[in-house]
């Protein structure tokens, strides 16, 4: 068996153990069959994942070391399908409010931004500012591409230049499905630091305990993580999970806030009430 055979073989198994503990009382020696055997295919697929992990790691390090013309091009190749971005931009559409400073990490095409511009202030950043100028050409709007996005470079992913605890959502849907769950924690620890308490960061990832996603990381290059392990690193950190959801192909995403309570931002003249960037 190929590793998505033995992945849906596994799955199987497990479909079926559940059924027979139901009866329990008759089937027990036949449910600690099943368990012994998907004991040992879990034991195959784990050595087989290390692949998915190896590749993903590769990904990474190509992600981090992108000049600008290379994250051009992986821009260029990795534009979302209609399904992840109605998906995507209908969990948005639950927390963007023109009350509620908003920031955009690595904006890709900019395909998400039509439907976070009415956040308030609203900043996008990435490594390259070229990148950010690029993206806001989707407004096809002078005003809001020049005037009301706010334009951040973050060499080296480091982002101590943007305003600190600041803002009420972060949100990323167009690097994690090229990363590892190091390299999403590392973001993750400087997200924290942004956000005022009670803020939200919301991700895409794909995750590898799917068929779906594993053939993604072997056939497109996608990287897919242990969400497990990610959701857990998280909440050491502060974070309280809100929210996530497994779907495919990119839409699968985590919903965190950073521990606290939101405290109530009024509208003065248009603007929020207070300055968040000198």
């Amino acid at each position: 068996m190929d590793i998505f055979e033995k992945q849906n073989h596994l799955n199987n198994l497990k479909a079926a153990q559940k059924s027979f503990k139901t009866f329990s009382v008759v089937y027990s020696e036949i449910s600690d069959l099943f368990e012994e055997l998907i004991k040992k295919i879990e034991d195959k697929v784990s050595k087989d994942s290390i692949i998915f992990s190896d590749r993903s790691g590769v990904n990474t390090n190509k992600l981090k070391g992108q000049s600008l013309l290379s994250r051009k091009i992986f821009i260029a190749n990795n534009t979302f399908n209609e399904f992840d971005i109605a998906n995507l931009s209908g969990l948005m559409s639950k927390y963007i409010a023109n009350n509620v400073p908003t920031l955009e990490l690595f904006p890709g095409s900019g395909q998400f931004l039509p439907f976070s511009v009415s956040a308030e202030p609203f900043y996008i950043a990435d490594r390259y500012l070229d990148i950010c100028k690029d993206a806001t050409k989707i407004l096809n709007n002078d005003f809001y591409a020049n005037r009301r996005l706010r334009k951040y470079e973050i060499p080296y992913n480091d982002m101590s230049s943007l305003p600190q605890e600041s803002f009420g959502i972060v949100y990323c849907f167009n690097e994690f499905f090229f990363a590892n769950e190091e390299y999403i924690i590392d973001i993750s620890k400087q997200v924290y630091d942004l956000l005022y308490e009670g803020g939200k960061w919301i991700f895409n990832f794909l995750p590898n305990d799917q068929i779906w996603a594993q053939k993604a990381n072997m056939e497109m290059s996608h990287s897919i993580i242990d969400y497990k392990l990610v959701i857990d690193q998280l909440i050491m950190m502060g974070f309280v999970l809100e929210d996530t959801q497994i779907r495919p192909l990119k839409s699968s995403y985590m919903v965190f806030s950073k521990g606290g309570s939101v405290k109530f931002r009024h509208k003065i003249g248009g603007g929020t009430a207070e300055i968040i960037d000198l």
